[in-house]
């Protein structure tokens, strides 16, 4: 899981510095224009409120013609255009407006520009953008819902499941609408496994594919366990899914247990527990780039950088697309970095800040500031134990 980095006091003073003089939405567009456009935004207030979106189009455009990155008329002139299926439009539209909001971008912006992309069938970006919204919002059922389905539609069936079950777990009352779905992800994912050879993952989507078909999926004693967790209740969750994992040996939740008792073991810091947790749940899926990122990172915050990035090289190697990579270099900069290899780690950062949408891009460019800082210091120190 990426961890925010601490920056250098003078560092943080300059920022706040700029905070205070130029707002993210503001930046380019002097108060005079701003004021203007708000005016201009104003007269669309009527046709928004009304969905008249064909009339509001003039009057939002004409608020950008004054302020260009006035936010508020870029995400109604996106949802304008796609009202009016102007789809290629709305997305240059929603692209402008994420640019515009940097890291004050709204879940919704992405959930947005996610919809826009379905419409024009570019999937693997629509399943990119709804991805930056459940990092936003991870707990949106709609959004949840909305990446499951654009999984299956770029025929990553694997995370289709994973999607599926949260929202199952999460929203009950989407229920009767999850479970087929679910039911024909986990059989497709079982006929991709076996296809790649894997055996051990193909049984397992077999047997989920089995029992949400029959509509026993989500048993109460998983349910437990989720409700513990978002209590915070880590122990009492880590204890569930030791019984859990004791009594249902054959259990089609095994791995989603194993995954949240690792993560209930680092949340407590027993890293050789959690260490145990994550090695189990990766033997089960593979194909998790994700959560092999998460525990290259456990491995690095216990000052075990080889091991991590081992972890990392292991998992890199057998990643299909792009945005599985990015949860892991990211890890592997944080290994290098944990190693002292800054330059190194930068470079890692670097793939990341190119390859990256959303909050990865945006950390990723932190840490690359951050290894420039920490080579810095090394070479002063280096100077100074030379006088």
């Amino acid at each position: 899981m990426p961890r925010r980095i601490q920056i250098p006091m003078s560092l943080v003073v300059l920022c706040l510095l700029v905070a205070t003089s130029v707002s993210p939405v503001l930046a380019g567009c002097p108060e005079g224009q701003q004021k203007e456009a708000d005016f201009a935004f104003s007269q669309a207030g009527d046709f928004i409120k009304a969905q008249s979106w064909t009339q509001a189009i003039p009057q939002l455009q004409s608020a950008l013609s004054i302020c260009p990155e006035h936010a508020n008329s870029l995400k109604y002139l996106g949802k304008a255009y796609f009202a009016t299926e102007d789809f290629a439009r709305a997305r240059t539209t929603f692209e402008r407006l994420i640019e515009v909001r940097g890291k004050e971008a709204q879940s919704g912006d992405y959930m947005d520009l996610g919809k826009t992309y379905a419409k024009l069938k570019e999937y693997r970006l629509a399943r990119q953008a709804y991805v930056n919204a459940s990092r936003l919002a991870p707990e949106d059922c709609s959004i949840l819902f909305n990446l499951a389905v654009m999984h299956n539609a770029v025929k990553d069936f694997p995370r289709s499941v994973e999607s599926f079950e949260q929202v199952l777990d999460g929203c009950p009352n989407l229920r009767e609408k999850v479970l087929p779905e679910l039911t024909k992800a986990c059989r497709a994912a079982a006929e991709r496994e076996r296809g790649f050879g894997n055996l051990k993952e193909a049984d397992l989507y077999a047997v989920k594919a089995s029992e949400y078909g029959s509509q026993a999926g989500g048993s109460t004693g998983y349910q437990l366990i989720v409700e513990k967790m978002r209590a915070g209740d880590y122990t009492g969750a880590a204890d569930l899914c030791d019984s859990f994992l004791k009594n249902n040996p054959e259990s089609s939740r095994r791995d989603n247990v194993l995954l949240n008792l690792a993560r209930c073991r680092t949340r407590l810091n027993q890293t050789d527990a959690a260490v145990a947790a994550y090695r189990q749940y990766l033997e089960l899926k593979p194909s998790d780039s994700k959560s092999a990122s998460e525990y290259a990172e456990l491995l690095t915050k216990a000052d075990r950088t080889d091991e991590a990035l081992a972890v990392t090289e292991k998992f890199l190697a057998t990643a299909e697309d792009e945005s599985q990579k990015v949860y892991l270099v990211y890890a592997q900069g944080k290994a290098l970095e944990g190693a002292g290899r800054y330059m190194e780690a930068k470079e890692k950062f670097r793939w990341v800040a190119a390859n990256a949408t959303g909050e990865y891009k945006f950390w990723s460019q932190e840490e690359m500031q951050r290894q420039d800082q920490l080579e810095e210091i090394r070479q002063r120190q280096r100077q100074n134990a030379g006088r």
